[in-house]
This record gives structure tokens, sequence and C-alpha cells, in this order.
């Protein structure tokens, strides 16, 4: 049995990806961040990967 892909996303972890310069997706994430509390948590997972990120930062580069 499969499981609804969007299902799924009230379960597991999962990131946002926006990609290419041919997609709107700049427009995607101004519309997400319109609701307070998504914004909220948005920063936060942001705030998050930076802390993850920042000792392997030169490494990924």
């Amino acid at each position: 049995m499969t499981t609804f892909f969007l299902n799924r996303l009230v379960t597991e972890p999962h990131a946002l990806a926006f990609a290419g310069q041919s997609t709107p997706w700049p427009v995607a994430l101004a519309d997400q961040t319109t609701d307070p509390s998504l914004d909220e948590a948005l920063r936060g997972h942001v705030a998050a990967a930076g802390r993850l990120l920042t000792p392997v930062a030169a490494d990924l580069l």
C-alpha cells in the first residue's frame, strides 16, 4: 500500500526546495510567508539549517 505524498509530510521530516531560474519560486515562497505562523516556522527551519551547516560551510563550497 502506498501513502499519498502530501499525507506523508504530516509525519515525516521534509524540506522545501526552490530551484531554477525559470520557476517563479520567489512568488511561491512569498505566498507561503503571508501566514505569520508558517513564516515563523520557515524562519525557524532556516535558522536550524544555518546552525547545522555553519561548521561545514567551507567544505560545502
